[in-house]
């Protein structure tokens, strides 16, 4: 049976091919198990807070590729946790959390824009590829 990989674990192969390194040493970086990596990259797991600083650091990933690290993890669908510091910030994060399946994609859009996340086709180089779940 084939893996399918979120767009997180589709960025993280290819530079896995790119930079040669295999999904052991990405669980070595981590400090875990390939089977944990490996749930990561098709979303059966999150990935962790500092997980692709911590890779990156370890396996030599560059700034751009970090990116497109991050920008594929923000294109992957699931559960999000936001630690917030006050209650005006809890306040608006559950509000938001409470309506984002309702948000027309204009508003998501407008949203990124005043947050200041470019759109994939926007990005780092390597984001400008399509990065899509399988």
């Amino acid at each position: 049976m084939a893996q399918t990989y979120t767009p997180f674990g589709k960025a993280l192969k290819t530079l896995q091919i790119d930079y040669g390194f295999r999904t052991a040493d990405v669980a070595n970086a981590w400090g875990a198990s390939t089977s944990f990596v490996y749930a990561v990259m098709s979303g059966r797991k999150p990935a962790p807070p500092q997980f692709i600083e911590t890779i990156s650091e370890e396996l030599g990933i560059t700034e751009d590729d970090r990116e497109y690290l991050k920008i594929a993890l923000d294109q992957t669908p699931g559960a999000v946790n936001i630690v917030t510091k006050s209650p005006l910030q809890a306040e608006v994060a559950n509000a938001f959390a409470r309506q984002i399946n309702g948000l027309p994609d204009e508003e998501l859009q407008r949203l990124r824009t005043l947050l200041g996340r470019p759109a994939a086709s926007e990005s780092a180089p390597r984001a400008r590829r399509s990065i899509s779940a399988a």
